[in-house]
């Protein structure tokens, strides 16, 4: 009898027990934390961190209001601080280019705010157009028209999506084309210094340089 009881207590207690983890389950992991923009390293051009960013990131800022947005709203953030850092140390020369990189971060922020807003105001939309059991008339038009405004959210989204991303395009290829000139520049002046070095190699105090000499090697002076 005694042992009857014993198996019938650890039975019990068994089935308790996973009871009880049945109504605790395990916590779930918390997403990992957006990756850290890096650092634009000693004389790069802002395009070095911008345009990484762009292929990563652009597509789920801009994506549409029933697809998963970006989770790290600050990533943009971090990009422009990254590269205000940069432009700091960087010379005048560059700075154009650095001022073009923050003009399509500021869009970028932009967009990251209005896709905020729009969701907010689509999840308010259709906080009321799911209630089960709506039997009165006003409610299953107030019903229809929450998810009408929901559609409606979803399709103006879109479009503006479309134009922050062209704003963006171009914002960034001029971007670009800043950092083209700003490149051919500076192979101009060490093109200049080197030939200057050439010339005052050369050539002795108050000569000039008018070509090359019969063997080709060195500019002939006078």
């Amino acid at each position: 009898m005694k042992t009857t009881l014993t198996a019938a207590c650890i039975v019990l207690c068994l089935c308790c027990g996973t009871a009880s983890a049945k109504h605790h389950p395990a916590p779930q992991q918390q997403s990992p934390p957006p990756p850290a923009n890096q650092p634009i390293a000693p004389n790069a051009l802002p395009s070095s961190v911008l345009q990484p960013f762009l292929d990563r990131r652009l597509d789920i800022i801009l994506a549409p209001l029933d697809a998963p947005g970006l989770k790290h709203p600050e990533a943009v953030a971090d990009l422009r601080s990254s590269i205000v850092d940069a432009m700091k140390k960087a010379p005048v020369a560059k700075q154009p280019a650095f001022q073009a990189a923050l003009a399509v971060c500021n869009v970028l922020s932009q967009a990251v705010d209005e896709r905020q807003r729009a969701v907010a105001n689509l999840q308010g939309s259709q906080r009321f157009s799911g209630w089960p059991g709506l039997k009165h008339q006003a409610a299953r038009e107030a019903a229809q028209n929450n998810a009408f405004f929901a559609n409606a959210q979803i399709t103006e989204w879109k479009q503006r999506a479309a134009q922050l991303r062209q704003q963006i395009e171009q914002l960034y290829t001029r971007e670009r084309e800043i950092e083209g000139h700003v490149t051919a520049a500076a192979a101009d002046a060490a093109a200049t210094a080197k030939y200057d070095h050439f010339g005052q190699t050369c050539c002795g105090e108050g000569e000039v340089r008018d070509g090359y000499d019969s063997s080709g090697d060195n500019f002939d002076c006078h």
